[in-house]
């Protein structure tokens, strides 16, 4: 079997066969450095690499760029804006205080 390799600027993480949606990632921040910001959704069946693919791409873009993440879990008892609670942690304290509310 072929595999391409993608290594992302980190020293632990090797992804395979990610080219696309690494480049999909950057298109987007390419886009948003040019005042444009947009809301990627990342999707895929449980244990399909989707975590170690956005936590690479943020590896290799800090610095350049802050990228905030919100968790969707079948698995875990919903909450009401859950994914936007998670967001809002990272992003702002007065935001996180507000969708507590």
């Amino acid at each position: 079997m072929n595999r391409t390799r993608t290594t992302v600027a980190t020293p632990t993480t090797t992804l395979l066969e990610r080219e696309q949606p690494l480049a999909q990632l950057a298109d987007a921040l390419q886009t948003a450095t040019q005042g444009q910001g947009s809301v990627v959704l990342v999707t895929g069946e449980p244990g399909i690499g989707k975590t170690a693919l956005v936590t690479a791409f943020s590896t290799a873009v800090a610095g350049r760029a802050r990228v905030l993440t919100g968790i969707c879990d079948d698995l875990a008892t919903p909450r009401t804006l859950g994914a936007f609670r998670d967001l809002a942690t990272s992003w702002s304290p007065r935001v996180a205080e507000v969708l507590q509310e």
